[in-house]
């Protein structure tokens, strides 16, 4: 997966617009999981595949780790 401006360009080939190239999750409801692109965009986990759910989620995993290491 990569993100080039405001496209996710997923491995699969799916590509979804996000500001800026923010996306983000909350906490799942009854629902279940709420995947959010830009300050007020949705993108809803119903509309990726289960293999683009886990790339996404390994490549935030990754950023969030490097974000952890600049603040050591």
């Amino acid at each position: 997966m990569k993100i080039e401006g405001d496209e996710v360009i997923f491995s699969t080939g799916t590509r979804v617009q996000a500001n800026d190239g923010v996306i983000g999750i909350s906490s799942p409801d009854e629902y279940g999981w709420d995947v959010r692109e830009g300050y007020d965009g949705h993108l809803g986990s119903d509309n990726l595949t289960k293999e683009e759910k886990v790339e996404l989620a390994e490549y935030m995993i990754c950023l969030w780790q490097e974000f952890k290491s600049d603040c050591s």
